[in-house]
């Protein structure tokens, strides 16, 4: 009985500490947002998981080259991204966004499966349009959902 209660208070506790890695990817929409409330919460896990690190890795490896690169290639490419942008984190930390108030605007079809969903963010007690700020993320269509794909830094010239 008392392994069952030590076990459960163990499991209990695990479980309020583990950070939320779920969110809703089935919409472009609904990636921004999880994307969003894990920055909120300072979520390092959930901005990985709300991210296609594939993409990325593909588009940088490709400004790079004049073929497609393989796959190990960009897998090895796509760990790399995530080490970098982990490390990033924490080392420079979060900074303070002050945007509560954000908006769905519109989403611009780019290609077949990649999207820019626009937001509208108002800082707290700005009444006029001068405080809003309009990110827009770019959002790929991937076969787990759809994912964001941030900016990946430049890559060398192309080599034949």
């Amino acid at each position: 009985m008392r392994r069952s209660v030590i076990l459960a208070a163990f499991l209990l506790a695990a479980a309020s500490i583990e950070p939320a890695r779920s969110g809703n990817y089935s919409t472009p929409q609904g990636v921004v947002a999880a994307f969003d409330d894990a920055y909120d919460r300072h979520d390092i896990d959930g901005l990985v998981a709300a991210r296609d690190l594939m993409f990325e890795a593909r588009e940088h490896l490709g400004r790079a080259r004049a073929s497609a690169p393989d796959e190990e290639t960009a897998r090895e490419t796509a760990k790399t991204l995530e080490s970098e942008y982990r490390d990033r984190i924490r080392r420079l930390g979060f900074f303070e966004r002050n945007l509560r108030a954000c908006q769905y605007v519109t989403t611009l079809t780019v290609g077949e499966a990649h999207v820019r969903v626009v937001e509208a963010c108002r800082s707290p007690g700005d009444g006029d349009i001068s405080g809003t700020m309009f990110p827009a993320y770019e959002v790929i269509r991937s076969e787990d959902g759809w994912r964001i794909a941030l900016p990946t830094p430049p890559a060398p010239a192309k080599t034949p």
